[in-house]
């Protein structure tokens, strides 16, 4: 059985991080074709949102694709990219 709570508390989450982002155009990275942020806070903030949604999704019982679990500074168009990579040794 589906707690709909749990599902109005992540639309409701979702709905305030929505109204918070500012709007833009979305920039990728010519060399590897991910999404580009312009500084880590920006990166960090994305990270953030991709886990809600992977605990959302949880609570629905569903699978989320959401699996970026840290950022990094790429060499090619020095913007912040996420990955799924665990950290690198």
């Amino acid at each position: 059985m589906i707690d709909f709570t749990a599902v109005a508390d992540c639309a409701a989450a979702r709905h305030r991080l929505h109204a918070r982002r500012p709007k833009r155009h979305a920039r990728t990275c010519d060399a590897s074709g991910k999404h580009r942020f312009r500084d880590h806070r920006e990166a960090i903030e994305a990270l953030h949102r991709a886990g809600n949604s992977r605990k959302c999704a949880s609570e629905r019982g569903v699978a989320s694709p959401r699996r970026e679990v840290r950022s990094y500074l790429c060499k090619s168009c020095h913007g912040w990219h996420l990955t799924s990579q665990g950290q690198r040794r």
